[in-house]
């Protein structure tokens, strides 16, 4: 099993619980604080790889106008359930972040946060990817990457810059980004300026990529 069917696998077995444990909730608040700054009064905001909705839902209860995006059932049977028991809307659609099923220029803002995007291994997905978060973004809208800082100097990257392990025991993958392959991605994608940059973000350092279509 590889790629996106690992994912999905990972996603399934590890679950909302096993996600929850591995966050805590004034981290959560730190993120959406460092996400809203980016977001400013851009309303439509679409949350690639929602997950069960760790940060939708607290957007959502500041008043953005949040959709959400996964391609795990399970974590978005329980986006949905938190969203009626806070009574916040969170609209979310069961998709691959390769093929968004939504129209042209439909959000403000899309966000992907934690390691979602680094999850995709394969060069043409990661190339679609954004190509999709740039083409359902409105004329003046943003997208904001977020995932592991670059490996160290000292780091020993595989060849293909793909990285297997697991986490609590569930195989999982990983995409090893720097600064300049996700410039790279962005010029395939056709995006001519994006930002990325190392910063702290929630308490930890973190990559940060944002572009505008």
């Amino acid at each position: 099993m590889h790629g996106r069917e690992l994912v999905r696998s990972y996603y399934a077995k590890l679950g909302a619980a096993g996600l929850r444990n591995r966050t805590r909730p004034h981290w959560d608040s730190a993120i959406a604080d460092e996400v809203i700054a980016y977001l400013g009064a851009r309303q439509r905001v679409l949350d690639v790889g929602c997950g069960y909705g760790r940060i939708a839902h607290l957007l959502a209860a500041r008043g953005y106008r949040v959709t959400g995006l996964d391609i795990s059932e399970p974590l978005l049977h329980n986006a949905r359930e938190t969203a009626v028991e806070k009574a916040t809307p969170l609209p979310v659609a069961l998709a691959d972040m390769v093929r968004m099923p939504f129209r042209t220029a439909s959000f403000d803002a899309t966000i992907c946060l934690w390691s979602a995007y680094f999850e995709l291994v394969d060069v043409t997905d990661q190339v679609e990817a954004l190509s999709e978060m740039s083409r359902v973004l409105v004329h003046d809208g943003l997208a904001v990457v977020e995932g592991p800082a670059p490996p160290a100097s000292d780091d020993e990257v595989p060849a293909d810059r793909v990285r297997y392990g697991t986490v609590e025991g569930i195989p999982m993958q990983g995409y090893c980004h720097d600064l300049d392959t996700l410039r790279q991605r962005c010029a395939q994608a056709g995006i001519t300026e994006c930002e990325v940059r190392v910063r702290v973000w929630g308490g930890r350092d973190r990559t940060v990529l944002t572009f505008q279509p």
